[in-house]
């Protein structure tokens, strides 16, 4: 599970701009399971549809977007739901735990991160203040996860927090 969900209508858009001949082969070459649903008569809304379809059963939007030559990061936004289990998760990590452990990890992250995060009393605001600002951050995410993992080691909690993000 991530954190993110696909703006389907903003991609379904742009793909319905996309000329037909250039859909059928993009799916040709990278869908192939896609383009043997088409049938030769079928419209472009039609063929976008059924590639709309696949790539959200078989969560293949990065690999779409990456071949429509744009950023993935531009077709997500954050799913608020899944963010909150996310927190709850962190919060159950030995260094995301207490006010003091928040400190240290924050202050392992790289300056950019660190100096932009709005620190807060109540540890759920914390935690969310401080995933929001690594969220904004190239690969902060990462970071953040990194710096945890190093004092807490592969605890079962970050093997939940990983499978989570997968």
């Amino acid at each position: 599970m991530t954190i993110y969900d696909y703006k389907t209508s903003d991609i379904q858009a742009k793909l319905a701009n996309m000329e037909l001949a250039d859909l059928v082969i993009l799916c040709y070459d990278q869908f192939p399971e896609v383009y043997r649903q088409f049938k030769a008569d079928e419209p472009l809304t039609q063929k976008v549809q059924t590639l709309v379809q696949y790539c959200q059963q078989k969560q293949s939007w990065p690999k779409l977007l990456t071949r429509l030559k744009v950023k993935p990061e531009l077709y997500q936004q954050i799913n608020p739901k899944k963010l909150r289990e996310l927190i709850d998760l962190l919060l159950e990590c030995n260094m995301m735990s207490n006010d003091n452990s928040r400190d240290i990890v924050v202050a392992d992250l790289p300056p950019e991160i660190r100096t932009s995060i709005i620190r807060n009393d109540a540890a759920k605001l914390d935690v969310r203040n401080i995933l929001d600002t690594c969220l904004k951050h190239t690969n902060g995410l990462t970071e953040l996860l990194d710096v945890i993992r190093y004092y807490d080691g592969n605890t079962l909690t970050m093997q939940r927090i990983d499978e989570f993000l997968r």
